[in-house]
């Protein structure tokens, strides 16, 4: 009697396949339970291993712990293999239920084949295996497409296999499966190719010393190598962090208009990478191929616009700021040394290499109202006159101020035009004693004031008065509210004579008006940087350069730096002054 009621107990423990229990203890959104056999039934497997195929997770269940919690809530595809038992597939189903209960039965396998059992993990570059291993029968090869197995018999008892992983150059990771099989027999190698290791962002720092940070699209094991490329000076690169998918690292040797590459090598369970990457840090350049030393660079006068002129050649040309594109050029009838604006009736003049002073269209090139610059009977020489203006401001109310020159002599003269008054030309003869370097205007917009050539003073001359006074030490105006720096970097109200701020680390014509940031040349170890400061002198940030000629566009968003002795003109978005950006481009 208690044998048929041990038979029926068992009959309906088998009989309760993937039937729902409750596991109280465990609180998990989906619980399995398996019981593993021989293929006789009666004996208890003491492990198995549980891969989910899917997952690319393994476990290894015991008889004191069968559970496997927190599958995918719908259909698992998982393998079970035991060493000396045949693996075999297996579905479950978590869509309708929670917790499965299941008992499986595992067949001896007899086929003797010592594969390794472990993934083979290969770059994107082709790659070979190669192993010899015992086998007892002939067996069939089921593998990828980009794998290739060749066999080569040894004896009847020793087979040499060969695996050979071909080049990739996917995007994304393969995996795959090689698998010998013998009837129900199955020995399996995972097989793992990587896709190239790539940056997926980069950023910038640069100061004195040029920081990157890298984050890759794999993490990498071990320590990646970086060298700099170029020839232009070696500097120690210094690791900041590596870790995961990380590399921080710092190098010298920067320059503003200078690209510097590097080339990275990183290491995954496949094998090397190697990458390249490039940073600058201006984000445009426009290449001048003809007659580059003979373009000229102007202030905007209009967002978005920026106007050049080429003194060899008779042309003028528009550059669209935000493209970074000549838009236009255009043939001008007379040399084309400079082109100033007049605020006052919105209209171009053309500096050229005679006695004229000349209305350009900007849109057409077609030049008018030509004015001819008299000479100064009292102060010119007779064959030599100073009648060619080299440098023109106006004033808002119309009135133009030039500084002049005569062909193969020292020295200049000075000139008025009146666009208010029928362009009505002046000799103001108060100011022959001076010698200008350059001129410019007062804070008050109407008056004009030069730094002279030989003496450290300025000297101020009145429109309407004509009243001089000079001054001593020079002066930088920028043009924003009443401030001005002195010769000894202090930045002052020029109507109150208060100092804003004293002593700062460079003086500044270039100023971002919105934010009120200012731009200027400054030096540290015989080192000279393009650099950024508030109006309080505090340094935001700087860059190595070479003394370049730059501008700020009217948004303060960008400088245009000039390499003269290129020719190139290359556009910085100024946000590289401010620490950390992204860098866009690199290879």
């Amino acid at each position: 009697m208690k044998r048929i009621i041990l038979l029926i107990a068992v009959a309906l423990f088998f009989s309760c396949k993937k039937e729902s229990v409750t596991e109280p203890e465990h609180h998990a959104k989906t619980l399995l339970k398996l019981s593993f056999y021989d293929e006789f039934t009666t004996n208890i497997l003491d492990s198995v291993t549980f891969s989910v195929t899917d997952g690319n997770k393994t476990y290894t269940l015991t008889r004191d712990n069968p559970y496997v919690k927190g599958l995918p809530k719908g259909p698992v595809q998982a393998r079970i293999s035991k060493k000396g038992f045949i693996t075999q597939d297996y579905k479950i189903d978590f869509t309708k239920r929670d917790t499965i209960n299941d008992n499986i039965i595992l067949k001896y396998d007899r086929f003797i084949l010592d594969v390794p059992q472990d993934s083979l993990f290969a770059s994107k570059n082709r790659k070979k295996f190669a192993f010899e291993v015992r086998r007892n029968s002939g067996f069939v090869i089921e593998k990828p497409e980009w794998v290739k197995v060749d066999t080569t018999a040894i004896s009847k008892f020793m087979v040499k296999i060969d695996v050979t992983v071909l080049q990739h150059d996917g995007i994304q990771n393969r995996n795959g499966e090689i698998v010998f099989k013998h009837g129900e027999s199955r020995r399996i190698i995972p097989v793992l190719q990587y896709r190239k290791n790539q940056i997926v962002t980069a950023y910038a720092n640069v100061n004195e010393r040029l920081s990157i940070e890298l984050d890759m699209i794999d993490q990498f094991e071990g320590f990646p190598s970086i060298s700099k490329l170029g020839d232009r000076c070696l500097s120690e690169i210094r690791y900041e962090l590596v870790e995961g998918k990380k590399i921080n690292f710092s190098t010298g040797c920067v320059n503003l208009l200078v690209p510097m590459a590097f080339k990275i090598m990183v290491k995954n369970k496949g094998g090397l990478d190697t990458l390249d990457f490039n940073v600058k840090f201006y984000d445009k350049k426009i290449d001048f191929n003809e007659n580059r030393e003979n373009y000229k660079y102007l202030t905007q006068t209009e967002p978005g616009k920026l106007y050049f002129s080429d003194d060899k050649q008779k042309k003028i040309g528009i550059i669209d700021i935000e493209d970074f594109l000549v838009e236009k050029k255009l043939n001008v009838a007379a040399v084309a040394n400079q082109i100033v604006f007049n605020g006052y009736n919105k209209s171009y003049y053309l500096l050229s290499d005679d006695d004229k002073l000349r209305k350009i269209n900007m849109q057409t090139g077609a030049l008018s109202d030509a004015v001819t610059i008299p000479v100064d009977p009292i102060n010119d020489h007779p064959q030599l006159p100073y009648t060619i203006p080299t440098s023109l401001v106006f004033n808002k109310n119309g009135l133009g101020f030039m500084v002049t020159l005569g062909n193969g002599i020292s020295g200049n003269g000075y000139r008025t035009i009146d666009t208010k008054n029928n362009n009505k030309i002046g000799i103001p003869t108060e100011l022959h004693q001076y010698d200008t370097q350059s001129a410019d205007l007062l804070p008050n917009g109407v008056d004009f004031f030069f730094n002279t050539s030989y003496n450290s003073e300025y000297v101020e001359w009145n429109a309407s008065s004509k009243k001089v006074s000079n001054f001593p030490g020079r002066l930088t105006v920028l043009h924003y509210k009443n401030w001005v720096f002195d010769d000894n970097n202090n930045l002052i109200d020029y109507n109150t004579k208060q100092t804003i701020a004293s002593s700062l680390p460079f003086t500044s014509s270039v100023i971002d008006k919105s934010k009120e940031l200012l731009y200027g040349w400054s030096y540290k170890d015989s080192q000279m940087f393009i650099s950024q400061m508030d109006a309080k002198g505090n340094l935001i940030g700087r860059i190595p350069s070479y003394y370049y000629e730059f501008r700020l566009s009217l948004d303060g968003k960008y400088l245009i730096v000039n390499d003269e002795g290129r020719g190139d003109l290359y556009r910085v978005n100024t946000a590289v002054f401010k620490g950390k950006y992204k860098v866009e481009d690199w290879k």
